[in-house]
């Protein structure tokens, strides 16, 4: 199901200071799951989010990258991520290009 509104807010780094561009894309799917962890005898867990963006939905078709944030919904500007507190969203920590076969997206994952 792909009728999910997000925003890819991509984190830039200047010179002296950051800034945030926010991307608004039609027609991703987005979904949680919860992993669970057995480190050191003591069960940890963790939701870990996911979200598919059609290809050719982002300008130039440029994929997000580590350091981005992609929130649920529509944000219209960022300043800090303190921003999405709010919000529902994650921190990207990988990116898989799908964009080949039937269904062509990029996989964007985090938690």
């Amino acid at each position: 199901m792909c009728n999910e509104t997000v925003t890819l807010v991509r984190h830039i780094e200047l010179t002296d200071s950051d800034r945030y561009e926010c991307v608004v894309v039609r027609g991703a799917s987005w979904y949680a799951k919860t992993a669970i962890s057995n480190a050191s005898q003591r069960l940890t867990t963790a939701n870990v989010l996911k979200c598919r963006i059609p290809s050719g939905a982002l300008p130039g078709d440029k994929p997000p990258r580590k350091g981005d944030y992609l929130v649920r919904g529509v944000v219209a500007s960022v300043s800090s991520p303190a921003d999405l507190k709010d919000t529902e969203y994650f921190a990207v920590t990988a990116v898989g290009d799908n964009r080949r076969g039937r269904n062509p997206h990029w996989l964007v994952s985090g938690a």
